[in-house]
């Protein structure tokens, strides 16, 4: 029986990532994924870098079968180009899949996804 989005919700702790970044906000979706939408706000600082804050609009797919497959993530907001790392779908590139995992690590959930994988990359822009 195929789990229904209360449950999909529990299972990728999207309360914790919406409770970390409250801009994002359920939207409808079609049924293979949820999606998020809104503002992406982040402090970010890597070693050597200065820190930065800024802001983003972003729609964040992410598949059901999650964490078998990966989310996906497009700026909407028209900020960065489509020529910067980004798939021919549009969607951003957040690095290779094995990267993605590795950086996800054992107990995958959409809070880890959103601050080791696109909030590196938008830093990266920014």
């Amino acid at each position: 029986m195929p789990e229904s989005l209360l449950e999909l919700c529990e299972r990728w702790h999207v309360d914790e990532a919406l409770r970390r970044y409250p801009g994002l906000s359920l939207q409808p979706a079609n049924g293979s994924e949820v999606r998020l939408r809104g503002e992406i706000e982040f402090i970010a600082r890597y070693p050597e870098h200065s820190e930065i804050e800024d802001t983003y609009d972003i729609e964040i797919r992410i598949p059901k079968k999650f964490p078998g497959q990966l989310p996906t993530a497009v700026e909407v907001g028209g900020r960065i180009p489509k020529d910067f790392h980004t798939n021919f779908d549009k969607t951003l590139c957040l690095g290779s899949e094995v990267r993605q995992r590795l950086l996800l690590g054992k107990t995958p959930t959409l809070r880890v996804f959103l601050e080791k994988c696109l909030v590196p990359f938008l830093y990266g822009y920014s």
